[in-house]
């Protein structure tokens, strides 16, 4: 056991964050087969969890690790939520989760690691990893070669990555950029799939419509990528762009190798979620190699949006933000805001044309976060 937690506690910190479907879950998948990595199965929200509760850590031995709302870790903790959520998987995706982890010793690992330490950022990550190695046998075997434990939670990590940093200097970090254009197709790719499979409405994203909430999405990860680069430095954040990736997976990952100073001809090169072959990227989809339709967004996005929807998704990628548009453009906003968008329901219509104000008239922006000292815009950051 001591063996154990002296090999987690040498091991360093790999974090990977990015937009929403912008290739993350592919990165962390690429990385699992690389001997030096141990990669964290499913999502973390340490990040977000952490600035929101550390005036109450013992928040951390408790609701963290119990309850379903505080992040996938805790589905890793229990045993009938994680072959809930593996039934969810199949049946909605038609495809396994791949995971094979005793929940009983992950809850008691995890607890027994935390309850014996003063909590920290840092504790909470190794915690996981200690209770990790404790309940998968290919997670136990790669103690001997470990040197990176590597956890992934999109977006909150590009938002807390200098704070943590600025205590935290060996921690390195990783944000995977993808064309626009590109993740807004695989967003509503995805969503047109699940409404047409389970009869359901095209939601909205941070309670403005799909055009803007994706913009700001992209916009935000995008300013917060050069503002950790320019602030952390390139030693410890690198930038990974998904095309490049998808085209040429050898030569990123050998750069992200060489980056972390490990030995190329362990470079991996097929995706894998602790040793079993993996899906290509996203957990939805059935591929267990690179997909290289990813590459063919750009033609699709074509297909699933109308050309009033195109219009003013990319005048907003242009004048961002709303703020900026000139008259004339502030007029083809509320034009391409009369139609509907491709595949939105009426519902979604009647929200589009009630809520046109905040398309033309955007005052602030609206992406937040809650940290540590209430709710923070993050979205204009440079």
């Amino acid at each position: 056991m001591d063996g154990v937690v002296e090999k987690i506690q040498n091991a360093k910190l790999l974090f990977i964050g990015g937009a929403p479907r912008s290739g993350t879950t592919l990165l962390s998948n690429l990385l699992d087969s690389h001997p030096n990595m141990l990669v964290f199965p499913l999502e973390h929200s340490v990040f977000e969890q952490f600035y929101r509760n550390q005036n109450n850590l013992e928040y951390f031995t408790a609701d963290f690790i119990s309850k379903k709302n505080t992040g996938q870790q805790a589905i890793l903790a229990d045993e009938h939520r994680l072959k809930n959520y593996a039934y969810k998987i199949r049946k909605e995706y038609s495809n396994d989760l791949l995971i094979s982890i005793d929940a009983v010793a992950f809850r008691k690992y995890y607890l027994e690691y935390i309850g014996n330490s003063i909590i920290t950022l840092e504790i909470i990550f190794k915690a996981l990893a200690f209770a990790l190695v404790q309940s998968n046998e290919y997670a136990r075997k790669k103690l001997e070669t470990l040197q990176y434990v590597v956890f992934k939670q999109p977006f909150f990590t590009e938002v807390f990555a200098k704070e943590a940093f600025d205590i935290y200097p060996e921690f390195r970090f990783l944000q995977i950029l993808r064309n626009p254009i590109s993740r807004y197709t695989s967003a509503k790719t995805r969503r047109l799939y699940q409404k047409n499979k389970n009869g359901q409405r095209l939601g909205h994203i941070n309670r403005v419509n799909f055009v803007l909430g994706h913009v700001e999405i992209d916009q935000t990860s995008i300013n917060l990528a050069k503002r950790n680069l320019k602030d952390i430095g390139e030693e410890s954040y690198k930038l990974i762009y998904f095309e490049e990736l998808v085209e040429n997976s050898k030569k990123n990952l050998q750069s992200i190798s060489n980056w972390l100073d490990l030995k190329d001809e362990n470079t991996p090169t097929s995706p894998t979620r602790l040793g079993v072959p993996a899906m290509s990227g996203s957990v939805f989809s059935d591929k267990t190699t690179l997909d290289n339709t990813a590459l063919k967004r750009v033609d699709q996005y074509h297909k699933i949006t109308n050309w009033n929807e195109r219009q003013l998704h990319l005048l907003y990628l242009k004048e961002w933000p709303p703020t900026k548009l000139s008259t004339q453009n502030k007029v083809f906003a509320l034009f391409y805001l009369l139609f509907p968008f491709k595949g939105s329901s009426l519902q979604h219509y009647i929200f589009q044309l009630v809520t046109m104000y905040q398309f033309v008239f955007f005052k602030e922006n609206r992406l937040h976060i809650k940290a540590k000292k209430g709710l923070v815009a993050v979205s204009g950051a440079t």
